[in-house]
C-alpha cells in the first residue's frame, strides 16, 4: 500500500461519516405537508437523502504534492435541487409547479398552498447539511487521518524491520 492509497482510505472513511453525520442530524422525514424547519432538510421523497448516502460512490480524493483535497458529489441530474437547498437562491416557479400547488390547496385546504400559487418565484434558505456535519466533524477528521498515516508508517516500518 502506497501513502497515497492510506489517504485514499482515510477519505473514503471521512465521506462516509459525513453522509451518515449528515442524515442522521440535518434530515427529517416529512409529508408534502411537513412545515420547513430552520437548517434541517424535510425529506419528502428521500430522493437528496439517497443521494448524499450514494454521494460516496462521486467521491473525488485528489492528493497533490501540498495538499490533499477531499470532495462529496451528489448527482445534480438526479436531484437538480441539492445546491439549492445546501446554499440557498431563489427558484421560478413553473406551470407544473403551479399545478401541484393548486392540487395540494384543493386537497387539504391549507392556505400556505394557495399562497404559494401566485408566487412567481420561491426563496430557499440556505441549509448546508453537508458543510454542518464537516464542522461537527472537525476534531475527528484529523484523528481518521492520523490513524491511517500511522498505519502505514506501522506497515513500512514492518518491511524495513524484516528484511
Amino acid at each position: 500500500m502506497t501513502f497515497q492509497e492510506a489517504l485514499r482510505e482515510a477519505g473514503g472513511e471521512i465521506l462516509d461519516k459525513i453522509a451518515m453525520r449528515s442524515l442522521s442530524n440535518y434530515f427529517t422525514q416529512g409529508d408534502a405537508n411537513s412545515k420547513a424547519v430552520p437548517n434541517i432538510v424535510t425529506s419528502r421523497t428521500g430522493k437528496l437523502a439517497l443521494a448524499v448516502l450514494n454521494a460516496a460512490e462521486k467521491r473525488d480524493i485528489r492528493i497533490d504534492s501540498d495538499k490533499v483535497v477531499i470532495g462529496i458529489g451528489i448527482d445534480r441530474g438526479a436531484v437538480p435541487y441539492a445546491t439549492l437547498i445546501h446554499e440557498g437562491g431563489i427558484r421560478a416557479v413553473t406551470p407544473k409547479m403551479r399545478s401541484f400547488f393548486w392540487a395540494k390547496w384543493h386537497q387539504t385546504g391549507d392556505v400556505m398552498w394557495r399562497a404559494l400559487t401566485r408566487r412567481t418565484n420561491i426563496v430557499y434558505k440556505p441549509r448546508p447539511f453537508l458543510a454542518r456535519a464537516i464542522a461537527d466533524m472537525r476534531n475527528e477528521i484529523p484523528e481518521i487521518l492520523k490513524s491511517h498515516s500511522i498505519e502505514f508508517l506501522r506497515m513500512e516500518i514492518r518491511k524495513i524491520i524484516t528484511f
